[in-house]
Parts: C-alpha cells; structure tokens; sequence
C-alpha cells in the first residue's frame, strides 16, 4: 500500500509541472537507467540487477537512433556445464552489452511519447572459472518518455533480446526491463527569423499638370464612431482581432478588414499614437516567449505601415510574452486566444483626442 501511495504522489508531481515539452525535430540525448536482466532458463543464471548508460540522437521527432551501455552482475542458481568447463553453484557471472537501436516515436507531439525498439548488438559474459563469452545479439522492445521539462523525460522500457549460439550453439531468450532519467544535451533549436521582403524602390512619377480650380464642396457628415474606435477613445485599448497560430508570427490570410478598422481610427485622428502588444501562450521558455511575441507586435505594426499607410513613428510595437493571458493555457482553445495582438493608446495622445486643444 505504501509503494502505491508514493507512486500516485510521484506521478501527481510530474504532471502538476508547469512546463510543457514533446519530442525534439532532432537533438542528442543522454539517460541512466537501472532495472532487471533476466536469463533464459537453460543459462541457469539467477536474475541480474543491471544498469544502463545511453546516448541517443533524434533524426527528427518522430525517429531516433541510440545506443545502450548496460552491465550487471548476479551467480548461478547451480552447478553447470559451460562447453568443456564445469562451474559450481553461487559461481559470479558479470554481464556487459551494448547495442545500436533504431526508435520509432507514436505519439511525438505530447507530453508522454511511447515509442517501438528494434536493434542489434553483442552481449559479453564473464562467468567465475569459465572463460568469457561473446555472444550476437537482436532485440526488440518498447518505451515511454514523460517529459517533465523542456529537456528533462523519465523513460521506461521493456527489451525482448534473442543472444545467439548462447547454449550448445542455440539461441536463447533473454529480458531487459528498466526505468530511468534522460535529458537532452544542448539548448533547443530555435525557429527561423520571419522573412520581411525588402521595400521595393519606385521611381516618382512625372509632376501631373496644374489642377484646375477646386470646386466648393459642403462637408460631408460626421460618421458616428465605430466600435474600435470608441473602445481606444474611452477604455484606452481595443483587441485587435489577429490570432496567430502555434509558434508562428505570420499573419494569416482573412484579418485585412480588421487591420483597416485600426488605420481608419489612426487616420481619423492623426494626434492619436497606438503601442501595439503582442502576446503568446504558455508553451515555451519566458525569453523564447518574450522574442515570439515582439515578431507578432512587429508583424502588425509592419502590416499598418507598408499596407494601409500608417506612419511608421504613430506606432510602438512591444511584446510581453506570456506574461498577460486572457484565457485558460490548459485547453487548446485558450491557448489559441492568448496568441494574439492587442492595440492600447497612448496616453500622452489620448487626451488630445479627448480634449482637442
């Protein structure tokens, strides 16, 4: 009953962590592990306690190679035969092996990646009166990682190993169970800077000819204000309505007439200045969230300039991370509504619009 309470508490602590984390599209990776080697029953070899050194490398998120270092030590259950060698009951038997495995990952986008093991190596024996036996080795198997931080996973597995010409030159089954921690080595690869295109140069045309006199025209009515407007106007802030999708900063197709209500406000009052806010989820680091974030303010300060208009000095683009979510980071939905884009004025110009001089 004990063991089960402390394995819940454990597992409460691992999954009550902040930080989110899944499988690398590549990265090198280090684990120690220890567990159990079971010998096939005609090795007459009572159970080996084992521990296990491995260096891994993730081609990509969904594939990984590695290579386990294991060696374990435990005595023969009773007198045997080993070729021309006899070896008597509580002899020692040392156990050294390796492998080079590949690793198929199922499910690389969540928190808990199970994977499948297949691999080849050598298993070395060293038996107390006997000499040492090396033997070729296939296995197949499976795993888990649980990450529990950005670089830090707890990993089980199982291995099913068939060593070969191991007894009277047959083979034999042999089981490999352990649990352990790995982390990978190295920062995380960071996205590639988004691409702004470089402003085309056009030449100015001919200065058309002298207009004619104007003609007097009565001014038009006032529109009444639109919802933007009095929302900057009176609460000193308005949502622009621009989501981004997970880890981009690009803005997706379909938001040109809510951009156009924010340059119609600038237009309308041109002693008004915005600070444009960028936000993101949870997902990530603070710093690689701070970065994200001033990308997406960029993005629609840039976007306000170069197709709508607006002077590039009525706007401050500022990005706050994760730091001001509006909706819940646990559900997926919430996490779509902290990446957005904010417009909060600013106030040294909201009291010229309030109060024209």
């Amino acid at each position: 009953m004990k063991r089960v309470l402390v394995l819940a508490v454990l597992l409460t602590m691992v999954f009550s962590f902040q930080a989110y984390a899944v499988n690398r599209d590549s990265g090198i990776t280090m684990s120690l592990s220890g567990g159990g080697y079971t010998f096939d029953s005609r090795e007459e070899i009572n159970l080996a306690p084992i521990g296990m050194l491995r260096f891994g490398y993730d081609l990509s998120k969904y594939f990984g190679l590695e290579i386990p270092l294991e060696m374990g030590a435990s005595d023969m259950k009773r007198d045997k035969n080993y070729g021309k060698t006899s070896v008597k009951e509580g002899a020692d038997v040392n156990l050294m092996g390796y492998r080079l495995e590949g690793l198929i990952y199922l499910m690389p986008d969540s928190r808990f990646v199970p994977y499948l093991a297949v691999g080849l190596g050598d298993r070395n024996m060293a038996v107390e009166g006997a000499p040492n036996k090396d033997n070729f080795v296939a296995g197949y198997g499976a795993g888990a990682r649980i990450f529990v931080s950005e670089d830090w996973f707890i990993r089980a597995d199982f291995r099913h190993l068939l060593v070969f010409k191991a007894f009277d030159g047959n083979p034999v089954n042999n089981l490999e169970y352990t649990l352990g921690l790995g982390f990978y080595l190295g920062d995380k690869p960071q996205p590639a800077p988004v691409a702004v295109a470089a402003p085309v140069v056009v030449e100015a045309p001919a200065p058309p000819p002298p207009a004619p006199a104007p003609v007097v025209v009565p001014p038009a009515p006032v529109a009444a204000p639109t919802m933007v407007e009095k929302d900057i106007i009176e609460k000193g802030r308005a949502t622009i309505d621009v989501e981004f999708d997970f880890n981009k900063a690009n803005i997706k197709p379909g938001y040109d007439a809510e951009l156009a209500k924010f340059a119609e406000v600038l237009k309308k009052h041109p002693e008004l200045n915005l600070i444009i806010e960028g936000h993101t989820d949870s997902v990530g680091s603070v710093a690689y969230n701070k970065t994200l974030s001033q990308k997406r303010a960029d993005a629609v300060k840039d976007y306000l300039v170069k197709n709508l208009g607006i002077d590039a000095s009525r706007l401050k683009a500022v990005g706050y991370g994760k730091a001001k979510p509006i909706a819940d980071n646990k559900t997926a939905e919430g996490r779509q509504k902290n990446r957005r884009v904010e417009a909060a004025a600013d106030y040294s110009t909201i009291k010229k619009v309030m109060r024209p001089e």
